[in-house]
């Protein structure tokens, strides 16, 4: 153990001791990236000097954000009872990881030999006592927790509360939170927002609120990159300094141009006869998103999200601070009196698009790791109709055009499109869509399609990755009038809708046929059971045409969207969590119709937007 002393300064009373000197090394508590579940930090990596003190170098290398390490390579010292740690020390990012430390010991940058790190390794995992020096905090900041993290006694005195005496007390219980500024945001949001919740320190990308795309943490503030997103407009009622300015409950990471095309509109939905809506709301916004001059709507994933993020700031900022607006919601919104809007939709919103376990995550991370407050209808979705009501029959609309469905997850409903007809593009007979009355749901027709589904990869092992569907167009198919719908095998319903000409990889011309592929974000397409995609043609003012409706791991029948009364074909493969990153499924064969190739796996072997492995389409 001797051997272990030199190496390593980490005894104390519970540990190392290092020249008769305890010490002990944590990290704080409130760190944001410090584990708070796992003893998987990265603790101090000592170097033994010819004085024979170990000490331990800092580093100086600048490194991601979310993954800065403390002062002396991740832990700072003081004695056992040590407990009167200042905010900012409090706040040094931190990012311990044990994978780290062993890493670090075994390749020769520090002195130490492969034998005494493995040993050292084992003594961390099974020792109690050194155990102690590598917990992510010290025991009496452990022992310490925030009051918004027993969710339970947070929010006691509200039972029996309605209306304004429960929205007054909501405000006093989430108000005199952790203020951190504008610059501050950017850090925190690469971690509430970070694509990969699973260790948000180690992903590389954020997602962004409107695409839904990740991206990655060091395009910040760039022209192509993203940048903070208010959801509450700051021209509503925000001033710069002060704390509803940088509320992270409040901030979300956006693509730039899409920010941009938003402005301050408020949050709403078209109405069934405005011709000016634009679907989606920008060209790199979600499919499922849409805008006019005075509303938008966001992809249909977020718009609960969005909705009790503005509840939240209009309960949080009600006016009781000298120099602070009283903000409110209406469906009247005024810029010059802090009313946001509008009220009904994101009433209907929060309704439909009930919290996620992602959305109680970011909830928590806010709590535990920075703002110490947390949104209560997050944590009880019953508040909101206590305090505004019942959620309104119909919800306004604005403007004179396309009908969106907003917050159904079903997408949006295409303007003046006549009931869906199957038939292949170039002719075929066609079917009506049925089902009802104890009819069996019929199939779309087969028939010499002269577009197809030809891969897809949705699943794979670990967060999903490269998320992808790719479609062949034939010669002479006017690729402008096709899109694909996306099904929700659970209910039937569309989740998502792209026209090929949104598709975002670049076209790939091969003896006359293109294939079109778009990538999406993580999770992007559904894992099923039995998920789906129908491939739709609609000429301007003409009829909706279901082309194909494909779907994977067991059938679906649709209940909206183009495809409403049909069931799906199943393509007879699957991915699953076990499913190699970079797989996929797709056409083999030889031909130059759907009908002469077979699906496919493909281990490692996807090819989105290029012709499939094992795959030639004949000269047409």
């Amino acid at each position: 153990m001797a051997l272990l002393a030199s190496d390593c300064s980490l005894m104390s009373a519970r540990g190392f001791t290092a020249g008769g000197r305890p010490q002990t090394h944590f990290l704080h508590r409130s760190s944001p990236l410090a584990s708070r579940t796992s003893l998987s930090t990265s603790p101090a990596a000592p170097v033994s000097n010819p004085g024979g003190r170990a000490t331990t170098r800092a580093s100086r290398r600048t490194r991601p954000a979310g993954q800065i390490l403390c002062r002396s390579h991740g832990f700072e010292s003081a004695s056992s009872s040590r407990t009167d740690a200042t905010e900012s020390e409090r706040g040094s990012h931190c990012n311990g990881r044990l994978e780290a430390l062993q890493e670090s010991l075994t390749t020769g940058q520090r002195a130490v030999s492969k034998a005494t790190a493995a040993l050292l390794a084992a003594l961390i995992t099974l020792t109690p006592t050194a155990a102690a020096c590598f917990a992510p905090w010290s025991a009496e900041a452990a022992a310490t927790k925030f009051p918004c993290e027993d969710v339970e006694q947070y929010y006691a005195g509200t039972q029996g509360l309605k209306g304004e005496a429960l929205k007054a007390k909501l405000h006093d219980i989430i108000k005199g939170h952790k203020v951190y500024t504008y610059t501050e945001a950017w850090d925190a949001l690469k971690i509430l927002d970070a694509a990969d919740q699973s260790d948000p320190a180690k992903s590389r990308d954020v997602v962004e609120i409107y695409t839904r795309r990740a991206v990655p943490k060091d395009t910040q503030a760039t022209p192509e990159g993203w940048n903070r997103e208010h959801l509450w407009p700051r021209s509503y009622g925000l001033t710069q300094g002060r704390p509803e300015f940088s509320d992270l409950h409040n901030l979300r990471p956006a693509d730039v141009n899409v920010n941009s095309a938003r402005g301050n509109k408020w949050f709403g939905e078209c109405s069934s006869t405005d011709d000016s809506c634009l679907v989606p709301a920008n060209r790199e916004a979600a499919a499922d998103t849409a805008t006019n001059k005075d509303v938008w709507t966001p992809p249909s994933e977020m718009r609960g999200d969005i909705a009790r993020a503005l509840l939240y700031m209009a309960v949080r900022y009600d006016g009781s601070v000298p120099g602070e607006l009283d903000l409110e919601l209406s469906d009247n919104p005024k810029i010059a009196e802090g009313q946001m809007g509008l009220l009904s939709p994101l009433l209907k919103w929060h309704s439909v698009d009930p919290p996620s376990s992602l959305e109680a995550t970011r909830n928590n991370r806010v709590c535990s790791l920075y703002q110490h407050n947390r949104n209560p209808f997050v944590d009880h979705p019953e508040f909101v109709p206590l305090i505004w009501g019942a959620v309104p029959a119909s919800a306004p609309a604005v403007g004179s055009g396309a009908a969106l469905g907003a917050g159904s997850g079903s997408g949006f409903s295409l303007p003046g499109a006549a009931p869906p007809v199957a038939a292949p593009v170039g002719g075929g007979s066609g079917a009506a869509a049925g089902g009802a009355g104890g009819v069996a749901a019929p199939r779309v027709p087969g028939g010499q399609a002269k577009a197809w589904f030809n891969e897809i990869h949705y699943s794979n092992e670990g967060p999903d990755k490269n998320e992808f569907i790719e479609v062949v167009v034939s010669p002479g198919v006017d690729p402008s009038t096709l899109s694909i719908y996306l099904y929700n095998g659970a209910n039937g319903k569309t989740y998502g809708k792209l026209p090929l000409s949104k598709f975002s990889l670049p076209p790939t011309n091969i003896n006359g046929f293109v294939v079109y592929g778009n990538m999406y974000a993580q999770g992007g397409l559904q894992n099923g059971p039995s998920d789906g995609m129908a491939l739709v043609s609609q000429p301007t003012n003409g009829a909706a045409t279901v082309i194909q409706f494909l779907s994977y791991d067991g059938e679906l029948v649709a209940v909206d969207g183009p495809a409403k009364g049909f069931k799906s074909t199943d393509i007879g493969v699957k991915e699953t969590d076990n499913s190699p990153v970079e797989s996929a499924l797709g056409l083999t064969g030889v031909g130059k119709k759907y009908e002469d190739f077979k699906w496919s796996k493909f281990n490692k072997n996807a090819t989105p937007g290029r012709i499939n492995v094992s795959q030639t389409l004949a000269n047409y």
